[in-house]
């Protein structure tokens, strides 16, 4: 078994800012972010290299957590435009309608949730397979294995 985590905040920012067409609803309303996220979903269920037998995404909603509480200048909606902000949701909703397991974050990050999960399952799984930018999650490699 695979088990694979993505953080879809930060796949919706980057699908966001790709060089990926713009994409519109009917009304006007900005896809271009959810669209993103789908086709990565999909090209992951869909590519037998990946073998995911197992899959979660994560979203931070709201763009904020207990950190900013603490640390004045945290940086948790660093790069977060309305037109990204306001697809957290509609992404949320269209990842649930594949079958696919969301944990929406609401005092936590989307990292936290990735960290946990791979921290519980890591030996139940053959694999845990991490999908985030953010160098911090890191920390949970420890040489071939994650989370000890």
């Amino acid at each position: 078994m695979r088990l694979h985590i993505v953080n879809g905040t930060q796949a919706l920012l980057a699908a966001h800012t790709s060089t990926r067409p713009r994409h519109r609803s009917r009304s006007g309303r900005d896809l271009k972010a959810t669209t993103g996220v789908m086709a990565f979903i999909v090209s992951l269920l869909e590519d037998p290299r990946e073998a995911v037998t197992h899959i979660a995404v994560a979203f931070d909603n709201p763009v904020r957590s207990f950190r900013n509480d603490i640390f004045a200048d945290y940086r948790v909606a660093s790069g977060m435009t309305p037109e990204v902000t306001e697809q957290i949701g509609l992404a949320a909703d269209a990842v649930a309608a594949l079958g696919v397991k969301v944990w929406s974050m609401a005092n936590l990050e989307a990292n936290d949730a990735l960290a946990t999960a791979a921290r519980r399952w890591r030996d139940e799984v053959e694999q845990v397979r991490l999908f985030s930018v953010d160098p911090v999650v890191g920390q949970c490699v420890r040489g071939i294995r994650w989370c000890r």
